[in-house]
């Protein structure tokens, strides 16, 4: 059993030089779009900046309307050579949004914080 542990080859990955920025992100669509649909579009607008896209949560109810869902992703963006800005990912993130809304009819559901 221990023999059988050894043979496999294992790669590692490097650790990124710079920190990553997460965000996450709600989209809410017609129940006819699917979560790839969506994905693929986020992946096209984030560009090569965008590291990885995964899929939390999906949520349907009355607070979005009787034909709507909700999509929810976490996003990871990174540079190989330098730090990314709060504005740089900002710009990304609208860019993605814009497109969500345009290409698939999406709104992004927007957090509500209380003060």
């Amino acid at each position: 059993v221990l023999e059988s542990g050894r043979k496999k080859n294992r790669q590692f990955t490097e650790w990124p030089k710079f920190p990553p920025v997460k965000r996450d992100i709600a989209v809410i669509v017609d129940l006819n779009i699917s979560s790839e649909a969506i994905e693929a579009e986020i992946r096209k607008a984030g560009g090569e900046l965008l590291r990885s896209v995964e899929l939390f949560d999906i949520y349907r109810g009355d607070q979005i309307g009787k034909h709507k869902k909700s999509y929810a992703y976490t996003m990871v963006f990174n540079s190989d050579n330098r730090t990314l800005t709060q504005d740089e990912v900002d710009l990304i993130i609208n860019k993605i949004s814009d497109n969500l809304n345009k290409l698939l009819n999406a709104t992004i559901r927007k957090k509500e914080i209380e003060i």
